[in-house]
């Protein structure tokens, strides 16, 4: 799993666990509640607010514990996210890998649906199963101005994930030029180091990414393979 972006892997496995959930839940949920989560899955507002308008339970979850909050960041839908946060859906509700909606409209580059869940509180602090926070995801699959704006709104810049890796760092690993420029501008630690010693420096290397290894430079970044001894550059995530 180690060479795949960790914003494809959230929507890979995300797209899988919404259609089998739909599939398995029926007998644990009402027949309307399995109405509308199939309804935000397919995008159909008119069906969606007319379900919730009659009482159905906004927060109900699927066999992998999404939400009908989560169904609409991962379909971009950022009308009928406005229309379930309206009726009360628990913003930060996250499933069974404790994704959240804000990780997953992040994952999916939606800044308008990052704005709106931002509006209503989201926890941008919040971390998946593996550590992973919605900076983490940004850096390496969304835009810039997505990781600015998780910044403006009280993102941790330094946090990292269960392997130690950074926002930086996987900006630095996945070659965005610009996202990694604002992290170092925004004060993120050029030098910090994951379990086994790599840095954004080692990673920007490693892939290939000539011009991120010379920004990083710039704001002083230590090649500290000259100083001591280095795992392999072959090793490195």
């Amino acid at each position: 799993m180690m060479n795949v972006k960790y914003g494809s892997w959230v929507t890979m496995v995300f797209c899988f666990c919404l259609v089998m959930g739909c599939q398995t839940e029926r007998g644990k949920h009402t027949e309307s509640e399995i109405a509308l989560l199939e309804a935000v899955w397919n995008g159909d507002q008119q069906t969606a607010a007319s379900l919730l308008d009659k009482g159905v339970n906004v927060n109900a979850r699927d066999t992998y514990q999404a939400t009908s909050l989560l169904y609409s960041a991962h379909r971009r839908n950022e009308p009928i996210m406005r229309l379930l946060l309206e009726h009360q859906a628990d913003v930060n509700a996250a499933d069974n890998r404790h994704v959240t909606a804000l990780m997953e409209a992040v994952a999916k580059d939606c800044l308008g649906c990052v704005n709106l869940l931002l509006e209503y509180h989201a926890d941008v602090r919040a971390r998946d199963i593996n550590q992973n926070t919605a900076l983490i995801f940004a850096a390496g699959v969304a835009g810039p101005d997505m990781v600015t704006l998780l910044l403006e709104s009280g993102a941790e810049i330094d946090s990292h994930n269960h392997i130690g890796m950074t926002a930086l760092m996987q900006a630095a690993r996945s070659g965005k030029f610009e996202t990694a420029r604002r992290l170092l501008v925004h004060g993120a630690n050029v030098n910090q180091r994951m379990g086994n010693g790599a840095t954004a420096l080692l990673l920007a290397e490693q892939h290939g990414h000539t011009a991120i290894v010379n920004l990083l430079k710039t704001f002083g970044a230590i090649d500290f393979r000259e100083q001591e001894k280095m795992i392999p550059l072959w090793t490195v995530p």
